[in-house]
C-alpha cells in the first residue's frame, strides 16, 4: 500500500485538507483510491462524509 499525498487546500470552516491518491496491490493487482482528508482541531486527520 502505498498514500501520496496531492493538492492542499482550505474547506469552507478554513480547516487544511489534502486530496491524496491511495494505491493497494493484492494479488498482483493494483487499485486506485483518490481521496480527501481534513484535519481537525486537535490535529487528527479525517476523511470528511459527502
Amino acid at each position: 500500500m502505498s498514500l501520496t499525498s496531492k493538492q492542499t487546500f482550505r474547506d469552507e470552516m478554513g480547516g487544511f485538507c489534502r486530496q491524496y491518491q491511495q494505491v493497494i496491490v493484492q494479488t498482483q493487482q493494483a487499485c486506485e483510491y483518490p481521496g480527501i482528508a481534513c484535519r481537525n482541531d486537535d490535529g487528527m486527520w479525517r476523511v470528511p462524509r459527502r
